[in-house]
């Protein structure tokens, strides 16, 4: 009877003994996964997709299939790079394909594809916003042409950023060929450009008149013409497109920055 007491009961000490063991056998499972998707997913994505040459890769239908959260063929297995090479190396489900392929450090990346897809997913480059911050000087001034440089001569626009506000004047030809100033004095900065009103500029002085100081310019000038309206868009402080609209004829320029 005391035999059987003795084997049916734990002493308090073998009691904690047991909850130790099982903890440090926690601990060492989840570095074990921890460490096993370590890897670099977004090589383990590829490799996934296309195993380095081989004549079948993992995400083919008749393998594990483009998506391994389906969980097709046992996939879920991968996660331990260990085990993906232990049955590389026994040609379990003739994977011994993948031999001459697979190293256990691309093994690792792939089980990190798997463990989480998401973080194969490359973000994308975030899109060019125009900066305001300065109101002294923007990163736009300057004076720009058609692309690609020198393409095109006899034209060009000039910039004058300041903050969220750019002074666009136009110096081009119309359609008797004649020399043509347009400006747009309020073209407002929003994310990657700016778009305004256009106006047609006419009527102006020639520069060898003395000016005395009395002359008023609505006196010998006629006003601004409205005459459309210009947007840009930039991918960078360098280069971007003009898009306009003269007298409800649309049009378009490739430009950049002309550099001295």
């Amino acid at each position: 009877m005391s035999s059987l007491v003795n084997k049916s009961v734990t002493s308090p000490n073998t009691k904690k003994s047991l909850f130790w063991q099982l903890m440090l056998a926690g601990l060492c499972l989840a570095s074990f996964s921890v460490a096993e998707a370590a890897g670099n997913a977004v090589n383990g994505k590829a490799l996934y997709n296309n195993t380095n040459g081989a004549s079948q890769s993992c995400g083919n239908a008749g393998c594990h299939g483009s998506n391994p959260a389906s969980g097709l063929n046992k996939i879920a297995r991968a996660t331990n790079a260990i085990t993906t090479m232990n049955a590389i190396s026994g040609n379990k489900g003739n994977m011994g394909i993948l031999g001459n392929y697979l190293t256990t450090a691309e093994a690792e990346d792939i089980a990190a594809y798997i463990v989480s897809p998401a973080a194969a997913e490359i973000p994308a480059t975030p899109a060019f916003t125009v900066d305001t911050t300065t109101s002294t000087g923007g990163p736009l001034n300057g004076l720009f042409y058609n692309s690609p440089a020198e393409s095109e001569a006899g034209w060009g626009v000039s910039l004058t950023q300041r903050g969220p506000i750019i002074f666009v004047a136009w110096f081009t030809y119309d359609a008797a060929k004649q020399p043509t100033w347009y400006v747009a004095s309020n073209c407002a900065v929003s994310n990657n450009g700016c778009s305004g009103d256009l106006y047609k500029i006419t009527n102006g002085e020639n520069p060898l008149i003395p000016w005395t100081g009395s002359i008023k310019i609505e006196n010998f000038q006629a006003p601004p013409t409205f005459t459309g309206s210009i947007s840009f868009a930039f991918t960078d402080n360098d280069n971007g497109t003009m898009t306009f609209t003269i007298n409800g004829v649309s049009g378009s320029k490739t430009i950049t920055r002309q550099t001295f």
